[in-house]
């Protein structure tokens, strides 16, 4: 007899109990209004796993709506405001209703005909889990799915920090005025500044920004993420680096040694300079433009990055597909996944580049391999489960999966940075793979038994 696992969803083992990283929100559901009908065993799967995706994107701050289509949280880009000086700034929460076309979110519940419930109710400045919050909830059935409106942030130009209460439509203007005008502390001043690849914050304008509704699907100037300095740094990749890491796979070199990985974690060791830009430590904010672009976080490839940087591993030939479907762009010169690649695309031009160049799109195409269900012994459980997509290796592999992409040498340091448990053979990235061994013994903890012994 055996167990099935469903990837990505470590509580279903029998009489084995998991340690949840993302635990349900305890939601007090409103009164008076009517259930949802009963769950099926496949939706109640569904429903589960939506529950702990939600609870990531709530954390990193992020607005997301159901996809009933795909079964998966899709990303909701915030409506943004065009200054006079043509800078883009977030739209506090108080203006949503008087932005054109956009739509709240739905919930992953289906009604007792089997279609989606109306879209979500704005409540503004309610008090939530202890908090004053913003926030999305149903306002026609019992729903345990609350969609949280982060304050509004710095805009994707700038990396600093702050937030303010309130939602009112000031928020928008005033408060990203203040961030932009801030100027960074001298450690990450100076990091930034040795670093081509990491920008600093533009100064603010003298002047107190008027911003003008952006409709959507109005045209656009062509702007680049990415300043002309960043983006002529991406493009130069250091070969050295990239000749270490590919003769190290090739050669076998770092599956018979993997400590011999630049990236292997080793005592008192530094952050590479080359994975500067993905850690915190070197460049405040990081993480926001990471998680400001999680489009294909539920993807076939988003999903096996979450494994792959996760306790729960993969097998080599997904991390073999991952490096063979990895698409190169002639202009910006960073590596990208198929989606990504296509999504850094604009109106045919590639738009990581400040002067805008003619690519081509990818063929449509579905990767051929993906996540398959984990058979395990009778009387065996996974062990602990956890992610590590804060880590600078995970925030690269995220972007490399987005429209940010990744420079070439980024791109060869972490699809080599894996290492393969010899006890389960399953593939795991660095910090993945340190954390599913015993903290005692050093062995792997992936088939323990249901006792936990």
């Amino acid at each position: 007899m055996s167990i099935s696992f469903l990837p990505l969803l470590p509580s279903m083992s029998r009489n084995c109990h998991h340690y949840n990283p993302y635990p349900r929100r305890s939601a007090r559901v409103p009164i008076g209004l009517p259930p949802p009908p009963a769950l099926s065993p496949e939706m109640q799967v569904v429903v589960q796993q939506a529950a702990i995706d939600l609870k990531f994107f709530t954390e990193a701050g992020i607005i997301v709506t159901w996809n009933h289509s795909l079964s998966q949280w899709d990303l909701v880009d915030r409506p943004q405001r065009t200054t006079n000086n043509d800078r883009e700034l977030y739209v506090g929460a108080g203006s949503f209703p008087s932005v054109p076309g956009f739509n709240y979110p739905l919930c992953p519940h289906l009604d007792t005909f089997g279609r989606p419930y109306d879209r979500m109710k704005l409540f503004l400045a309610k008090r939530y889990e202890g908090k004053i919050e913003d926030f999305f909830r149903a306002h026609d059935h019992q729903c345990s799915f609350v969609v949280i409106i982060p304050k509004v942030r710095p805009s994707k130009y700038s990396v600093g920090h702050a937030q303010e209460q309130g939602s009112d439509e000031e928020e928008d203007e005033v408060q990203q005025a203040l961030l932009a005008s801030t100027t960074s502390s001298p450690s990450s001043s100076q990091t930034a500044s040795a670093n081509p690849r990491i920008s600093l914050p533009s100064p603010a304008s003298s002047s107190r920004p008027k911003p003008t509704p952006r409709i959507p699907g109005s045209p656009t100037i062509h702007r680049s993420y990415f300043s002309d300095a960043v983006a002529t740094a991406r493009a130069c990749s250091d070969v050295s680096v990239m000749e270490v890491c590919w003769d190290g796979v090739f050669t076998g070199r770092f599956q018979t040694t993997p400590s011999a990985h630049p990236l292997y974690p080793q005592p008192g060791a530094v952050t590479h300079s080359v994975m500067q830009p993905y850690d915190p430590a070197y460049n405040p904010g990081c993480l926001d433009r990471t998680y400001q672009h999680l489009h294909f976080f539920d993807s076939k490839i988003g999903r096996c990055i979450r494994a792959l940087n996760s306790t729960l591993g993969v097998t080599s030939d997904v991390v073999q597909g991952l490096i063979d479907d990895s698409i190169r762009c002639h202009s910006c010169s960073c590596q990208y996944s198929f989606d990504g690649y296509n999504a850094h695309i604009r109106d045919g031009l590639c738009g990581n580049r400040p002067n805008p160049t003619p690519v081509i799109p990818a063929p449509p195409r579905a990767p051929y391999y993906e996540l398959d269900n984990r058979e395990l012994p009778a009387g065996k459980c996974l062990g602990r489960y956890a992610e590590f997509l804060d880590t600078p290796i995970g925030a690269s592999m995220l972007e490399w999966n987005s429209r940010l992409g990744i420079p070439t040498d980024v791109w060869a340091l972490v699809a080599t940075a894996v290492e393969e448990c010899e006890t389960c053979h399953f593939v795991r990235t660095f910090p993945a793979h340190a954390a599913h061994l015993h903290s005692e013994t050093g062995k792997c903890n992936d088939l323990v038994d249901d006792d936990g012994e």
